[in-house]
């Protein structure tokens, strides 16, 4: 029984540390075959003319220690599964700063109190957003 409790234990803890990742299709295409056919575009659009085929959002966690490799990964293979040529990448990262408090001042004749800090630090979650689309057909004069 205890080694049940501990596989499902572990598999919590890794879920925990598992990016999430949301999809909306605006228009099905059919599925690649592989993920090495969508493209990847970092903050630039593409020369050609495309059409917006769906929105993906991945996002880390404080846990996991992936980079934004990993979320690219996932944001090409779930772009794959919608029919996407390609999908445009904006980075889009979450930061939280902890650590600071806000002392009022106690005499009355003081008009600020004092910003206390034990330790302070910012802690960046890694997110992207983007844009799958596919190509346009070339038009014929």
């Amino acid at each position: 029984m205890t080694r049940h409790l501990i596989v499902a234990a572990l598999a919590l803890a890794a879920g925990a540390c598992a990016p999430s990742t949301h999809a909306t299709a605006f228009r099905q295409a059919p599925p690649k075959l592989s993920v090495g056919e969508v493209e990847v575009f970092t903050n630039v659009k593409p020369d050609r003319p495309y059409e917006e085929i769906g929105a993906i959002e991945v996002a880390g966690t404080e846990l996991s220690n992936g980079g934004y490799g990993g979320l690219i990964e996932r944001a090409r293979a779930r772009a794959a599964e919608m029919g996407a040529d390609a999908i445009i990448v904006t980075r889009d990262p979450q930061t939280r700063t902890t650590g600071l408090a806000y002392v009022p001042a106690q005499d009355k004749k003081k008009k600020t109190g004092q910003i206390v800090t034990a330790s302070s630090r910012t802690i960046e979650t890694p997110r992207i957003q983007v844009a799958a689309i596919v190509w346009k057909a070339a038009a014929i004069h």
